[in-house]
């Protein structure tokens, strides 16, 4: 049995030990400004969620918020980008941001109507390429902690400024592509992982997710979107910013922010790099509120 098998039969175990309701879940008293919405869902012209994980995730990592989106009424799919979770695809062969964003924008071509989509991290480059390709079938874009490239970009260009300092500690890159000069892929370093993605999350979310983390096509770092106002920007975006996020840290957050201004910005002052374990109830109450701006 390989590593990663491995790796997810112990991800399984302790997938069916998490209750979705559970009480570990993290609850912060700065948060209260989060108002919670009791509005009907009956009335929404837009009831579907379409959510884009980030570096070294797939789509597993929105189980909580989804599940609880659903149980109001919503409707949600969450994707796996190429050389993740269900795509067997190597990492080390993708190169470029149009073919890591293929599964999200062949599921766009088929919607009928429109979806908020909702990306993590690193999903907002990914997320911006289906906006520019797709916009008439995207409502709203919303963004966790996320990167926001303007036209001819990178992503690597946001997270210059903190990403040597996360090299070894955080992550680790694999050269295993036609040129080894070069690097091929990025992979989270399992043992600082809980440091710099989970510090604020679950124990028992912290366990699933170190097991389940895989490696990131290095090309959706550097390969440059082409964004254009008629398209991508016709889509009012939402930022969600984290206030203990050490992967795209606050001030790192503010700049992404003030450098492509979003339509409104929240925050989850307690909010580590993943939201969607360390602040579940309030990330689900700000989508939600989003959902009838």
């Amino acid at each position: 049995m390989d590593e990663k098998m491995l790796r997810r039969m112990i991800a399984s175990i302790v997938l069916f030990s998490i209750p979705l309701s559970s009480t570990t879940i993290h609850v912060g008293a700065a948060d209260v400004a989060v108002q919670p919405t009791n509005r009907q869902i009956v009335n929404l012209e837009v009831r579907t969620y379409v959510f884009v994980h980030g570096c070294g995730e797939a789509s597993w990592v929105w189980f909580r918020v989804a599940a609880m989106l659903q149980e109001v009424g919503f409707t949600t799919v969450a994707i796996d980008m190429v050389s993740h979770g269900i795509d067997k695809t190597s990492p080390d062969e993708v190169l470029s941001m149009s073919q890591y964003a293929k599964p999200l924008t062949s599921h766009l071509a088929n919607v009928t109507g429109k979806v908020i989509l909702v990306s993590h991290g690193l999903g907002g480059g990914p997320a911006s390429y289906a906006m520019e390709t797709f916009p008439e079938k995207i409502s709203k874009a919303v963004f966790l902690s996320g990167v926001m490239p303007l036209t001819g970009e990178m992503v690597l260009d946001a997270l210059k400024p903190t990403f040597p300092a996360l090299m070894n500690t955080c992550f680790l890159l694999n050269y295993n592509g036609v040129n080894k000069t070069y690097p091929s892929s990025i992979v989270v370093n399992r043992t600082g992982a809980p440091n710099c993605y989970f510090n604020r999350s679950p124990p028992l979310d912290v366990a699933l997710a170190t097991n389940l983390m895989e490696d990131t096509p290095w090309a959706v770092f550097y390969d440059s979107i082409k964004l254009t106002k008629a398209n991508y920007g016709s889509i009012d975006r939402y930022y969600i910013r984290q206030g203990l996020d050490r992967i795209i840290p606050y001030d790192i957050q503010q700049q992404i922010i003030a450098h492509n201004p979003p339509k409104q910005v929240f925050l989850l002052k307690n909010g580590d790099h993943c939201g969607f374990f360390s602040e579940t109830p309030y990330l689900f109450t700000l989508l939600k509120q989003i959902a009838f701006l």
